[in-house]
């Protein structure tokens, strides 16, 4: 396989990466030309239209929130595979990334078919009084599917981070006075 000047990669690799970068530019190219045979005041209207300035603040409070609580679940899962003595380490971390190879509308349907209305649980919570569980639609049950499945993201991330990070450091840290806190930051 030949390689290019520039990179040191395999030019099949760079043919591969270009397709597929190019193959990801193609909703945003079709939306532009979509947008472009309105004309330019009527794009910018449906662009400062309360519907769409609604759905776009949705959605970011919603990637704020899930990435987030992913952050907040995978730090000390990560930290408690990587650095403690927790029994069976490697099995939870293969456990914790189980869910990327759920797919996301297979687990949302698992999620309403365990919480929803005429659910597992509340079947099961029935006998004891409990008649309604909280409504999963909408934006808490959009995060919390969200969030079960893209932790596993972070999760792996700061895993590898904190494996590649040596533990001298946090040695030397603690040893200078610092706290449990002050060395873990």
């Amino acid at each position: 396989m030949g390689k290019t000047k520039s990179s040191g990669a395999p030019s099949l690799l760079v043919v591969a990466a270009t397709v597929v970068a190019l193959a990801m530019l193609l909703p945003l190219t079709y939306l532009l030309l979509r947008s472009s045979e309105l004309g330019l005041v009527r794009a910018l209207n449906i662009l400062t239209d309360p519907r769409t300035i609604q759905v776009i603040v949705n959605s970011t409070v919603l990637a704020v929130l899930v990435t987030t609580i992913s952050f907040v679940i995978a730090l000390p899962l990560a930290w408690l595979t990587i650095r403690t003595d927790l029994p069976g380490r490697r099995i939870w971390s293969m456990l914790l990334a189980l869910p990327l190879v759920i797919p996301s509308y297979v687990g949302a349907y698992a999620l309403i078919s365990m919480m929803g209305p005429r659910g597992i649980v509340q079947g099961w919570l029935e006998p004891l009084g409990v008649e309604r569980l909280p409504s999963i639609y909408g934006l808490p049950g959009a995060v919390w599917a969200l969030t079960i499945f893209s932790y596993p993201y972070l999760f792996l991330s700061i895993r590898a981070g904190f494996f590649n990070l040596d533990p001298a450091q946090e040695e030397a840290a603690r040893s200078l006075g610092c706290g449990p806190w002050r060395t873990f930051w």
